[in-house]
């Protein structure tokens, strides 16, 4: 009882003096901020390590891969290196290390540390020595740095090391001097890329050519197999069909001939170090695509070189089963896998995150899907890739290809078909009727019939989607598109349209999911807004919901596409190869062989790390090629974080 004339008193005080109360509360929420600062210190500490220390990881991989990647193509300098057994050999340095060599005596151990051992690049494949080798710096009776040595790659991915001895023409004498041999090649080399351009278009025009010869006749097959009664014609427009190909063939073929006769000569004599004693060894010019001075290069010419390696590497076919040569099948791929699924993937993401946001009603069979979605979106990556092959390689592209029976399927008969046709009209139609009653709002009749009502229009969808699967599967006298280049496939194995399926089946939630939640943060008080003033759903959602729900959208597409252009597992079922080196491109609509099997970085990456015969020869592709993979999702990454700043500029409001 005593307590309460004081905090009357206090009470009187604090209105009379303000400022009394206002510090005081100051003095308690100080003091309350410091015990609360004392009581999260440590996990303030805790968490912020755990940050650096993934930010630190990080880094470091970024690191190594940015420098591994750009020192992919560095030039290294070459060392004429003389061994106590009276080997000589020019070499590259790979990289080197410390190791334990075996001792036989307990007393032979060497002293101040462990001996160095170097791995040796020896530069003269095809003159029976191992490429690599590794050799211990004890070895060495003397070590040089030749001025006139060259390194020379040759379009099959070898590389010569050896000094230059003669560069000869025809009707041209021969070059001696290094300097010369240099200044020289740099000419020829226009010359050589210019009809090796011209032979390798020739040829594609010859395959072409074939090509069309080729597909020709199995139209010719089919259309005898489809109408026998006019064979005469159809055989008659044939001949002449034929006629005219194979005319182009050989006008073709004969302009390949002479291009081949007009093969300049060139002839580059080097003096190689296989071993003991040097030895000369003759290269073609044809097979040279580059050379250069590797231990005069200045600064500025060692990155001429690495620009001119890494455009090589982005704009040329793979060579020597993917250990040399460039990406631009598997880059091209990529490209064209992420556009397709990203137009397969984003109208279907859109149109399902606007259904379960704005007019699904709350429920448990809403909740099942939501729950189902986010389950999806956990599922491993090779289960879409077994999905893929066995229902869209083998069930519709094989329907597509040799129809009903090639997938063991029994057409129906025509009156059974349509009268099936005629019941899915008659349920699509009650279902569509059903629907309209419910948009009219509660019946007056009660909220159970209402829901009964929906639960059969619902139902209602469902077998009229089920009937139109049935009745696509069992069209009458459907035999496929591509019956008469069977049992060779069409569509019927992985090809770039199945991979691009399986890929946006396996990125629509990621879709769903990034869409709802932006949909989800534009206020509802616009919408409210917008019904006021008169608009109908679809409008608010048109004009108030989707403009500011954009950013977020779009982000998660864009995130999506990043994710299926680094995925590797599902296509390596539905689709990839190691080594497609035409590119899925045609002349006409819609421009893409979407049939066609392609390359894919991320496989590239996998089959020249894993697969190559001589991994360490090829550790500079596998470091360029995740150096790309890499780059490729940064700036995806990067024009998503782009895309939704300017997004939110121009909607304040948006998500």
């Amino acid at each position: 009882m005593r307590l309460l004339p004081s905090l009357t008193r206090w009470s009187r005080l604090s209105s009379r003096f303000p400022a009394l109360d206002a510090s005081s509360n100051k003095e308690s929420s100080s003091e309350q901020g410091r015990i609360v600062s004392l009581t999260v210190e440590p996990m303030r500490w805790l968490t912020g390590g755990a940050l650096i220390g993934a930010l630190t990881l990080l880094l470091i991989f970024l690191g190594l891969l940015l420098w591994e990647g750009a020192m992919a193509f560095w030039p290294r300098k070459l060392y004429l290196i003389q061994t106590t057994d009276q080997q000589a050999w020019l070499v590259e340095l790979v990289r080197e290390e410390t190791f334990t060599p075996l001792r036989t005596k307990p007393d032979s151990h060497s002293e101040g540390g462990l001996p160095l051992r170097q791995l040796l690049y020896l530069g003269a494949p095809g003159m029976g020595v191992q490429p690599l080798r590794w050799v211990p710096t004890a070895a060495y009776q003397e070590v040089k740095l030749p001025k006139a040595a060259l390194s020379v790659e040759l379009i099959s991915g070898e590389r010569f090391h050896g000094i230059p001895l003669a560069l000869s023409e025809e009707e041209r004498p021969p070059l001696t001097r290094p300097a010369d041999i240099i200044a020289r090649w740099q000419q020829l080399r226009t010359e050589l890329d210019a009809w090796r351009n011209w032979k390798a278009s020739t040829r594609r025009e010859l395959s072409r050519l074939s090509e069309r010869l080729e597909q020709a006749q199995k139209e010719h097959r089919k259309a005898l197999r489809l109408r026998p009664q006019d064979a005469f014609g159809i055989n008659r427009e044939w001949d002449l069909q034929r006629q005219a190909l194979e005319k182009s063939i050989q006008s073709a073929q004969q302009q390949l001939n002479e291009i081949l006769a007009q093969q300049p000569t060139v002839r580059l004599t080097l003096q190689v170090f296989p071993g003991p004693k040097p030895e000369q060894y003759t290269i073609d010019g044809i097979d040279l695509i580059r050379l250069y001075p590797a231990n005069q290069l200045s600064a500025l010419d060692r990155i001429g070189v690495v620009l001119d390696r890494w455009f090589s590497f982005l704009t040329e076919q793979p060579r020597a089963a993917n250990s040399a040569g460039g990406v631009m099948p598997a880059l091209w791929g990529t490209i064209v896998m992420t556009l397709l699924m990203s137009v397969i993937a984003a109208p279907f993401g859109l149109i399902t995150a606007l259904h379960l946001r704005e007019y699904a009603r709350p429920g448990a069979l809403l909740l099942l899907v939501r729950i189902s979605l986010r389950n999806l979106a956990g599922v491993p990556s090779i289960v879409y890739g077994v999905f893929g092959l066995g229902f869209f390689c083998y069930v519709l592209g094989g329907y597509l290809d040799g129809g009903a029976d090639a997938v063991g399927w029994a057409p129906w008969p025509a009156k059974t078909w349509w009268l099936a046709v005629a019941l899915t009209a008659f349920c699509g139609t009650g279902a569509f009727l059903l629907g309209l009653r419910q948009f009219a709002g509660i019946d007056p009749q009660g909220p159970l019939l209402y829901r009964l009502r929906g639960m059969l229009s619902l139902t209602l969808w469902a077998i009229c989607l089920v009937f139109f699967v049935v009745l696509i599967a069992t069209i009458p006298g459907f035999q496929g598109l591509y019956r008469s280049n069977l049992p060779e496939p069409t569509f019927g194995t992985g090809g770039l349209l199945w991979a691009s399926i399986t890929m946006a089946l396996l990125t629509l939630p990621v879709v769903v999911v990034s869409t709802e939640e932006a949909l989800a943060s534009v206020p509802f008080s616009l919408r409210e807004g917008s019904y006021a003033c008169g608009a109908s759903q679809w409008q608010t959602i048109r004009r108030v919901v989707l403009p500011r729900a954009l950013p977020g959208m779009l982000t998660g597409l864009v995130l999506a596409m990043a994710r299926a252009a680094g995925e590797v597992a599902p296509l390596m079922l539905v689709g990839t190869v190691k080594l497609a080196p035409e590119v899925p491109w045609k002349e006409r609509f819609p421009f893409v062989r979407l049939e066609d099997q392609f390359m894919h970085l991320g496989y590239h990456l996998f089959d020249v790390g894993f697969q190559s015969q001589n991994g360490e020869l090829s550790r500079s592709l596998v470091f360029a090629t995740a150096l790309l993979l890499v780059a490729i999702v940064f700036v995806l990454n990067l024009s998503a974080v782009w895309l939704r700043a300017w997004l939110r500029h121009q909607y304040p409001l948006s998500a």
